[in-house]
């Protein structure tokens, strides 16, 4: 398979509701990306249900195993066959969203993710079409975005998809029972 990378824009340069302008620099934006999300969107909270019926809708499935936090609902969407966006609503409307390694390599379970600002939005445009953005730490709205930064997130040095091994697993641990019971001694009758 080959590698490939998966680019992004995160607002580095911005203006919130209360009039704040916010420089963000390369270091602030890499040191929170892959913990925390910078951003988040936002939709009114009596849609959320009808936000993630339209994502199903697009071919989003809810991941069967997905540790909660606290969110109405949680989807997940192949980008490429290395890459999956998630996209979380939650009670107050936000949206968070993030892009991690497709759950079918063990590299998943990685902290190799990044939140992202414009992918969910971008993906459910034609249901809302105004923009809504916060900016986490402050939970202000975004007013005006005067600069983006571009933020490459590499590609795994490996790829392990894990169920061929856990296959592997399960038949020699069949195998393995298979020949004890039928290589132990039959029992002596009393």
């Amino acid at each position: 398979m080959k590698s490939e990378k998966y680019v992004t824009q995160i607002p580095c340069e911005f203006k919130t509701e209360d009039g704040e302008t916010h420089t963000l620099t390369a270091l602030d934006i890499q040191k929170d990306i892959s913990q925390r999300p910078l951003f988040k969107n936002w939709v009114p909270a009596d849609k959320l249900n009808k936000l993630k019926d339209y994502l199903i809708n697009l071919g989003f499935e809810v991941p069967l195993l997905a540790l909660p936090e606290g969110e109405v609902f949680g989807v997940r969407k192949l980008l490429s066959p290395i890459w999956e966006l998630h996209i979380r609503g939650f009670k107050d409307g936000s949206i968070e969203s993030h892009v991690e390694v497709n759950r079918e390599y063990f590299e998943h379970l990685t902290d190799l993710r990044v939140f992202v600002a414009y992918e969910a939005y971008q993906t459910y445009k034609p249901m809302f079409p105004k923009f809504y953005l916060q900016y986490a730490p402050t939970q202000k709205f975004v007013t005006s975005i005067s600069e983006n930064f571009e933020v490459e997130v590499p590609p795994p040095s490996t790829m392990t998809a894990w169920k061929p091994i856990v296959g592997g697993l399960a038949i020699v641990g069949l195998a393995t029972v298979l020949a004890y019971f039928l290589t132990r001694p039959p029992k002596e009758k009393a």
